[in-house]
């Protein structure tokens, strides 16, 4: 799949980051949720167009359609050679994975998260509040659970 994906959208070398779950060596990948770009770099323009090739050529990777917006979005990024500063693990952070996070990664204090990604955990009420028992307790938690609707 990366290999077909860098060669529709032009990246000429690979580039590697360290991921927040599992702490491994992977190719240049971001979550695409949360994005900061400096104007005139055409990153948006470029990441449309690319993102139109991929479906064009149904190219898809072996779990499906669900994350190629993030697989273009990084492809792009190597394409055009960008610089990326990516914001503290405070920002967009991943709360349904919280288990699964190295400790030197992981946050315990739900008022040092500024962003969350929580996925589906809200289709999911008990292990919406499971997670969140794994988090020291405090304001953030109390107003994260009062103001949390779930569709019942």
């Amino acid at each position: 799949y990366w290999e077909k994906l860098y060669d529709i959208v032009g990246v000429k070398e690979k580039n590697y980051v360290i991921s927040t779950v599992g702490n491994e060596k992977i190719l240049s990948y971001w979550n695409s949720g949360l994005i900061s770009v400096r104007s005139g770099k055409n990153l948006f323009t470029q990441w449309k167009n690319n993102f139109i090739k991929v479906m064009d050529k149904k190219l898809t990777p072996s779990q499906g359609v669900f994350f190629v917006e993030q697989s273009v979005f990084a492809a792009t990024v190597s394409s055009l050679e960008l610089s990326v500063f990516e914001f503290s693990n405070m920002y967009n952070y991943p709360i349904h994975m919280q288990n699964n996070i190295t400790e030197d990664k992981k946050i315990k204090n739900l008022n040092d998260i500024v962003t969350l990604h929580y996925h589906h955990m809200l289709d999911n009420e008990p292990l919406f509040e499971s997670i969140l028992d794994l988090f020291d307790s405090n304001e953030k938690k109390s107003f994260i659970q009062n103001n949390v609707v779930f569709d019942k």
